[in-house]
């Protein structure tokens, strides 16, 4: 991936919030 959407704030809270969401998930079931 480029630095420069890794350095963007917004594309990194795009692509965490999936990812922790997902995570959260399989830990409760």
């Amino acid at each position: 991936m480029p630095m420069v959407m890794l350095r963007s704030r917004s594309f990194q809270t795009l692509v965490f919030l999936p990812q922790l969401t997902f995570i959260t998930y399989s830990f409760a079931s």
